[in-house]
């Protein structure tokens, strides 16, 4: 997945291509199970039993002082937070070759810096994925991979896709303003209005799959 910052959203009219790019099927390069018929059947089949072991592996994974050689920002409680959803929003993108955002300049000096944790990371990447989870800066992703050229703003939509599939019930996703919180200098992020309504937009099509 490669780390990419936001530049600014075009929010104009927004709900309105979300709803349509739902219903298309399409929603940019969108992960696969956000077409109507396969996404809902995705959201109604027990997510556990493909997630288990990704929410597993990413609770139990420890992340030693080494991870935050570059990444000073306090508190790091909530940057570690971060990291671990960041790791969960993952595992839906890898499973269907997309790319997604990286809403955080914090978090990604973290994950750069389990990256370099060699040994560690990949152990962690096998539990968790059962494959290696790549990293792909902006412009260095191989020419064959979906996604990886989209804009920005499309790539965090994915993001905040993938978020509500991993997302436990009631859990809040402090990706999408982490770097105002701990005061990083030009924060990376997504607006909050945004996320609400690609959110919406996923609600609505998920009540659309189930009514049909």
């Amino acid at each position: 997945m490669p780390t990419v910052r936001e530049h600014g959203s075009d929010h104009q009219n927004g709900q309105q291509r979300d709803d349509r790019d739902c219903r298309n099927g399409t929603h940019g390069q969108m992960l696969r199970g956000f077409a109507l018929a396969t996404y809902s059947e995705c959201v109604r089949r027990p997510r556990r039993n493909r997630l288990d072991r990704v929410y597993t592996a990413v609770a139990n994974l420890d992340l030693p002082p080494a991870v935050f050689k570059t990444c000073p920002w306090q508190p790091r409680a909530l940057i570690e937070t971060g990291l671990r959803q960041w790791l969960r929003c993952c595992a839906p993108a890898l499973r269907d070759n997309q790319v997604i955002g990286m809403p955080s300049r914090a978090v990604d000096e973290a994950w750069h810096g389990l990256i370099l944790c060699t040994a560690r990371y990949s152990v962690f990447c096998k539990k968790a994925y059962g494959e290696f989870l790549h990293h792909h800066p902006d412009g260095g992703a191989p020419a064959d991979v979906p996604g990886a050229t989209d804009p920005v703003d499309e790539q965090l939509r994915r993001t905040v896709i993938a978020w509500t599939l991993v997302a436990q019930p009631g859990e809040q996703c402090v990706l999408w303003d982490l770097d105002e919180r701990v005061g990083v200098d030009q924060p990376w992020g997504l607006d909050l209005d945004r996320v609400a309504e690609i959110e919406s937009a996923v609600t609505r099509l998920t009540a659309g799959g189930r009514n049909s």
